[in-house]
């Protein structure tokens, strides 16, 4: 196929700058569809390789496949980092609320993540389980 890897990047990029200049509230939509693009592209590419005989050319192609491989991981990651930049923005924000309106109930995302000992799993865990059964005491 003889196509520069900047070629793809460019791409890459130029789909890129349309979500981010485009006013979509939600570009997972678009994202999908770079994604979608990305994995007929590379079915197109490995259908190249497998009509392939030379090793060099071979070589290149798979060269090829690996690099969108690379792009499409690196979008699942990206969307990923993004959906729990949002959740935790929701989070604060929705926290910030209740302490504004005087309310004692707080949410926290189980997403964050930290290195604990047992003990203290055990605790958080019993700590979380009193306080939801103090919630519903109150509620009833």
């Amino acid at each position: 196929m003889k196509i520069n890897r900047n070629t793809i990047n460019g791409d890459i990029k130029h789909w890129y700058s349309k979500i981010a200049n485009s006013n979509d509230i939600q570009p997972e939509s678009a994202i999908f569809a770079i994604l979608e693009r990305l994995d007929i592209q590379r079915t197109r590419i490995r259908e190249y390789l497998d009509n392939a005989s030379a090793i060099t050319e071979k070589i290149t192609i798979e060269k090829m496949i690996l690099d969108l491989d690379c792009k499409i991981i690196s979008i699942h990651q990206k969307l990923s980092e993004s959906r729990a930049t949002m959740m935790n923005f929701a989070i604060d924000f929705l926290n910030s609320h209740l302490k504004g309106q005087n309310q004692t109930q707080r949410y926290y995302t189980f997403g964050q993540k930290m290195a604990v000992s047992d003990s203290a799993i055990n605790k958080i865990d019993r700590i979380i389980s009193e306080d939801k059964k103090n919630l519903w005491s109150r509620q009833d």
